[in-house]
């Protein structure tokens, strides 16, 4: 799977359509996850577990991401149950359409659930990429700029014995990229877990640090350089 981002190019109503959806979809996976928090065992969410102005699509997606939440925390990816900051909506690929320059998905407006269609830029290396099998839409912010992320599934192709060249791209959210010269792109690595790893040993060598624990911190650097 790849993600091809699209800058998109909201008019004033829909600005404020996609603001009101994504603050109502972070309300609701943050409301979920401190209801879950309280119990003994996770509870059976389902889309009238609880209110909000979302299409049950929506809602839906409220629950897989609570659902996800809740699965790293248990799994150790992360030392408390996260929260929502950043402003995201995601939509599953059978409640998105991909159009000429556009995308079709559904909102909450005026008590029911509409369609809009929001422009957007795709240029024609992405629309090569948006005709197989479609992933999740994600709409999110990044410096001021709405994001429109929808994940593709790229084919195999099958290259014959020879020379081939590949290009690595390394980076903090995701570690490495490679892309062949056949255009297939692979993801490797996770940046999510890379940084919680590096805050939690910079956190430890801190609090070692003001304990006056030089040996202990001299230790973890040691046992760190050898693995």
């Amino acid at each position: 799977m790849i993600t091809v981002q699209c800058k998109r190019s909201p008019d004033t109503k829909q600005d404020r359509l996609l603001h009101a959806t994504i603050l109502a979809y972070i309300n609701s996976v943050n409301a979920l996850v401190d209801y879950c928090r309280g119990q003994a065992t996770v509870p059976k969410l389902s889309s009238a577990t609880f209110r909000a102005a979302l299409p049950s699509s929506i809602k839906n997606e409220v629950i897989l991401a609570v659902k996800s939440v809740i699965r790293k925390f248990e799994n150790g990816h992360c030392e408390s149950l996260p929260i929502l900051k950043k402003p995201v909506c995601t939509w599953n690929n059978q409640n998105y359409r991909i159009l000429e320059n556009a995308i079709s998905f559904p909102v909450w407006q005026s008590g029911k659930c509409q369609r809009i269609v929001l422009k957007v830029e795709i240029t024609t290396y992405q629309k090569e990429r948006l005709v197989g099998h479609l992933g999740t839409l994600r709409i999110t912010q990044k410096n001021g700029k709405w994001i429109a992320q929808v994940a593709a599934e790229v084919p195999l192709v099958e290259t014959k014995p020879g020379n081939a060249v590949m290009g690595v791209d390394l980076g903090l959210k995701v570690p490495a990229v490679a892309v062949s010269e056949s255009g297939v792109t692979k993801f490797f690595g996770n940046g999510r877990m890379n940084k919680f790893v590096k805050r939690k040993h910079r956190a430890r060598r801190k609090a070692l640090g003001k304990a006056k624990k030089q040996w202990a911190i001299d230790k973890l650097t040691i046992r760190s350089n050898v693995g």
